[in-house]
């Protein structure tokens, strides 16, 4: 119990540094962004909007991840709200997930497509730059939909965990709201059999997972060559697209460390029926953690905005020094 009440305790923590500092970055992309970003500052207004809204749904939802054996749950922790309205928030909650990967692939396209110049731009500085914005949100709705239909609680997966949610939380089964299943269910013979609808499900989660990796990865690779060799602009522009360009992979590696990888070991636990005990709800940590440290690399790698915060930050030190006697 001490250990869902620090979990809770870290998701609200780092709802609230998440939004401050989403807040600040677009307050910064407003007000202090070059003339050279041109229409990306949208799409950066954009993404930081959805992860506001990501961070208030996960202190909401307060998901706390289980993985037991062949078992793995997504467990809502909030059991103030309707039943119901739990149920829609979880698959919402997942959803943003899937947007995510749409984000990344988006921007790595962005940022080739101004390194290289090429006519595929234009789509992003008229009305067409909206049918990019709804990219992202397309894939979460699948991959909502996919957990909606692969991992959604039915009586079978509540006879399965029933035990497990009771001795691990003292938590009623019947009360709680959750996504998960069982890979490997019980035979009619009395022996194990894999889960086909489960296993169906992960390839599918799988398979959209590793298409935007090599998107991103091959988009990256391509920009990188192409800012370090022929990207012909002004120096200054040149510069800009090089902050970009790390602002963007460092970005980029925040989620996969703390999104990816924790999802990864969780799912490859669970075809190879490991328990990891209280060390998979540290999954639920990370997953809040993330929308935190985002802005980070934007704020400190873009020079426009990390000397306007440090031009705020000096200022108000000076200040409070001249007012000490």
């Amino acid at each position: 119990m001490l250990w869902n009440r620090a979990i809770t305790q870290i998701q609200e923590i780092s709802a609230v540094i998440s939004i401050l500092g989403k807040l600040l970055l677009i307050l910064l992309i407003i007000t202090k962004s070059p003339r050279q970003l041109g229409s990306y500052k949208y799409l950066m207004i954009y993404i930081s909007t959805f992860e506001i809204i990501y961070s208030i749904v996960d202190v909401i939802v307060k998901p706390i991840i289980v993985s037991h054996d062949s078992i793995f749950i997504c467990i809502s922790k909030n059991f103030s709200l309707p039943k119901e309205i739990s149920s829609y928030l979880i698959l919402i909650w997942t959803g943003f997930f899937g947007s995510f990967l749409g984000f990344f692939e988006i921007q790595f396209i962005y940022r080739y497509l101004v390194a290289c110049r090429s006519k595929v731009l234009n789509t992003f500085n008229d009305k067409r730059i909206f049918l990019w914005m709804m990219f992202p949100a397309t894939v979460g709705i699948f991959w909502g939909s996919i957990n909606n239909f692969f991992f959604r609680h039915n009586p079978r997966i509540n006879r399965d965990i029933k035990s497990l949610v009771l001795e691990e939380y003292n938590w009623d089964i019947e009360k709680v709201v959750y996504i998960g299943e069982n890979l490997y269910e019980p035979s009619e013979n009395g022996g194990v059999q894999i889960n086909k609808k489960c296993l169906i499900g992960i390839i599918i989660v799988w398979t959209i997972i590793n298409i935007s990796i090599l998107t991103v990865s091959f988009f990256a690779i391509k920009c990188y060559l192409k800012i370090h060799s022929e990207f012909k602009g002004s120096i200054k522009l040149n510069h800009l697209q090089h902050q970009l360009f790390y602002a963007l992979v460092t970005q980029t590696l925040i989620p996969f460390i703390l999104m990816h990888l924790p999802a990864s070991i969780i799912f490859f636990s669970t075809m190879f029926n490991l328990n990891l005990g209280n060390s998979s709800s540290i999954a639920a940590i990370s997953f809040a953690i993330f929308p935190a440290l985002d802005p980070l690399p934007v704020i400190l790698i873009i020079k426009n905005y990390r000397n306007a915060v440090a031009n705020v930050v000096t200022t108000r030190v000076l200040m409070i020094s001249k007012k000490k006697p």
